[in-house]
């Protein structure tokens, strides 16, 4: 029987606003070892398994090959869906590309950090034991009392640390966090699946109705109709309703990376603490903590006089401080916040390379930095509420700008009208680079209209 790893990428990562955003979200941060979470668990799962593919949507692909994941190895979803979706996905698309009719498969969060991996990886092939038993996930115990994991509760003991699932428990109080961490019977929820795919679809297809037709489908007939899919966690849609869950009681020590203070937590772990003082953090009578945008904020300096318990986390364009064991509550209010700051930060990654922004006044003007990688291009697209103007700084290129091709290099200047239909291509060997300088009536990032664009995104 084939064992196939399927590392889940889709997710915007929102409880780690202002750091992760919906076009750059937490699993592509490199804020451990300047490695991504992605990419470290990836590396966590190498070469244990036959095959290891990610499944992320289309939107996130140029990250993921940016992570030096080869594309054959990634699985595109049309558009994010939950991962009930996300996993029949990837079980049909494997079966299909490699011919075959039922295998086993562990389905992994690419954002959790893994302080002892050994027995991490002893957890998943014990798990792989007792997939025609039923579908397993790893139950982690708890360290802390806390209130932002959901647990599993065992019933019944099978076999040295294999138990059955009693019951899935959403995130509790703080009385019940503290029950849970001292009874024996109650486990963090990992959020990870170990399954044989043609168990897992009988029982799926038993317990819920909304999937029955997908189910059934082949990949292709499914990726037809993804937009259909029921848009719910695997959770919801499948384990509260299943009496085949097993869980593996496993002892290694695991994070989901979800708030500000667990990332505080692995930085001591990994000695990055950057509470010392240096020639960046001063500290006098503090003990509070810093996580900076490193990328956009690389030369500023911090002082904290007298200051307690607190996060406090910058990047360019927001600042946000909170009481430790307070910073989760940002998802209170990330719908007052303006959706743009919610989407994009202020450098901001690209299939064809990446802009940062430097400057605006959003009834006047933006202006951005552009850095289009050697042979990428901009799609055709066109705007409807500003015009643009392009100030070549390096490289070359060719700019369309409706019926016109007009060759490029440095120190030249072009101009874009309103609504014309426009692209640039590198032709060069180096990044070409350009400064845009938006005017109009509504300067906002989304106003983009594709014609024609070679990374899908039409």
């Amino acid at each position: 029987m084939y064992n196939f790893c399927i590392i889940l990428a889709g997710g915007i990562g929102s409880r780690l606003f202002p750091l992760s955003r919906i076009s750059y979200p937490k699993q592509f941060l490199k804020i451990f070892n300047n490695k991504s979470l992605l990419r470290l668990t990836y590396e966590r799962v190498l070469n244990q398994f036959d095959e290891i593919l990610i499944s992320s949507g289309i939107k996130y692909k140029h990250l993921i090959e940016q992570e030096n994941i080869p594309q054959e190895k990634i699985i595109l979803e049309p558009e994010n869906s939950n991962t009930s979706a996300a996993i029949l996905l990837s079980i049909k698309y494997t079966l299909y590309k490699y011919n075959l009719k039922e295998a086993n498969f562990i389905f992994l969060p690419s954002d959790h950090f893994i302080f002892n991996e050994s027995e991490f990886l002893n957890s998943l092939k014990t798990g792989l034991k007792y997939t025609n038993k039923g579908v397993i996930t790893i139950g982690v115990k708890p360290d802390h009392p806390s209130t932002n994991y959901g647990y599993i509760k065992l019933n019944q003991k099978i076999e040295n640390n294999i138990f059955r699932v009693d019951k899935f428990i959403e995130k509790p109080d703080k009385s019940k966090a503290k029950y849970y961490y001292k009874n024996p019977n109650y486990l963090w929820n990992s959020g990870i699946y170990i399954l044989n795919s043609s168990l897992f679809f009988d029982d799926f297809y038993k317990i819920n109705q909304d999937f029955k037709t997908y189910i059934n489908l082949n990949y292709q007939e499914l990726l037809s109709n993804y937009k259909n899919i029921p848009k719910i966690s695997i959770d919801y849609a499948y384990s509260e309703k299943s009496n085949n869950l097993l869980v593996v009681k496993s002892n290694f020590r695991w994070s989901d990376v979800g708030t500000f203070e667990e990332i505080s937590k692995i930085y001591e772990y990994l000695e990055i603490n950057n509470n010392k003082n240096n020639n960046e953090v001063y500290h006098l009578n503090s003990n509070s903590f810093l996580i900076k945008d490193n990328e956009n904020l690389k030369n500023k300096k911090y002082c904290f006089i007298d200051c307690n318990n607190l996060i406090v986390v910058d990047t360019a364009d927001f600042l946000l401080i909170s009481q430790k064991n307070s910073s989760f509550k940002i998802k209170e209010i990330l719908n007052k916040i303006d959706p743009e700051i919610l989407k994009y930060n202020i450098t901001d990654y690209r299939p064809w390379g990446y802009y940062k922004e430097l400057d605006k006044d959003i009834n006047k003007y933006r202006i951005k930095f552009i850095s289009v990688y050697p042979n990428q291009q901009l799609s055709l697209q066109y705007h409807n509420f500003r015009k643009e103007y392009w100030f070549i700084l390096k490289g070359n290129g060719i700019v369309i700008i409706n019926d016109k091709e007009i060759s490029v290099k440095e120190n030249d200047i072009i101009e874009i009208p309103y609504k014309a239909i426009h692209s640039i291509k590198n032709t060069g060997n180096t990044d070409l680079e350009f400064i845009e300088i938006q005017v109009g009536d509504k300067l906002i990032e989304d106003d983009i209209v594709r014609i024609k664009d070679i990374y899908q995104r039409v």
